[in-house]
């Protein structure tokens, strides 16, 4: 029997992010939308990161590594692009995490917005006590729009990735090439 595609797959690139990335997985694995995978791709971490993933496991929970660590962490993210079994791949770095219900905010845009190829959000930031968001967060409150934002906001359709989105080896920026 074949097996059923997750709605969304979660990329995690990680790069010597040991203090942080158990944040990270709870973070996703804590998501009130539970129909996902996700991925960490090991952009060859020398710290003790594959100690903190290997406290995860599960069928939905996929480890990759790549020998050699790649400009910025775009090579791990084309690696995890290209694993990723779901139509929607959602990014979240090492060092960040979610909200509860991130992916299920999504999905009820994406239910209603289904012409829409992109997805981005706004960012809330709290260390030491001090909350800094950005403009976006601020007006809208976790709503979503067509916006090209950070990685731990953005999502976008795996098709629109292989046609419309391109992560550049040698820069930290995505590069958008729109089709006709």
């Amino acid at each position: 029997m074949a097996q059923q595609k997750p709605f969304f797959s979660v990329v995690i690139p990680l790069y010597n992010e040991g203090p942080h990335i158990a944040r990270s997985i709870n973070s996703v694995l804590s998501q009130t939308f539970q129909d996902f995978e996700l991925i960490i791709v090991n952009d060859a971490s020398t710290d003790n990161s594959l100690e903190e993933v290997a406290k995860f496991s599960g069928p939905r929970v996929s480890l990759y590594h790549r020998e050699k660590p790649g400009p910025g962490d775009y090579a791990a993210r084309n690696l995890g692009i290209e694993k990723a079994k779901a139509e929607w791949i959602a990014f979240l770095d090492a060092d960040d995490e979610w909200m509860p219900r991130h992916l299920e905010s999504y999905f009820e845009f994406i239910d209603t917005h289904a012409d829409i190829n992109m997805f981005g959000c706004g960012w809330r930031y709290e260390q030491k006590g001090i909350i800094s968001t950005d403009r976006y967060y601020n007006s809208h409150k976790q709503k979503l729009t067509l916006l090209f934002l950070r990685q731990s906001s953005k999502l976008h359709r795996h098709t629109c990735r292989m046609e419309v989105v391109e992560y550049p080896q040698q820069t930290r920026l995505p590069l958008l090439h729109l089709l006709p």
